[in-house]
């Protein structure tokens, strides 16, 4: 993994860790908001686009949810078929051992 790979990346154990609680409703605004990207980014690594570890979620992500009301205009869905078709051409690779993306819709 080279460097510049390693700083764009975070790994979703902090997030859970960090952002996890059993209720939300002492959270200021503020902090909610926090809590919600945190959650969708949470998502996007563990379970929409995820990478061969799913350990880890690439921060390229993050200025999509500085607004969190315009990601419900957002296609995620094109992005998770997207990443799953370049990933099921990746897997053909003799050298590939495991696949990533959302392998549930296959």
């Amino acid at each position: 993994m080279g460097s510049s790979q390693f700083e764009s990346i975070l790994p979703l154990r902090w997030l859970r860790w960090t952002f996890y609680r059993d209720s939300y409703e002492q959270l200021a605004p503020g902090s909610f908001l926090h809590h919600v990207r945190a959650y969708i980014l949470f998502m996007i690594g563990c379970f929409f686009i995820s990478d061969t570890s799913r350990s880890h979620v690439s921060l390229q992500w993050l200025p999509l949810l500085m607004v969190v009301d315009s990601f419900g205009q957002i296609s995620i869905g094109t992005a998770v078929l997207a990443h799953l078709y370049r990933e099921l051409c990746n897997a053909t690779r003799p050298t590939r051992t495991y696949i990533a993306g959302c392998v549930a819709l296959l």
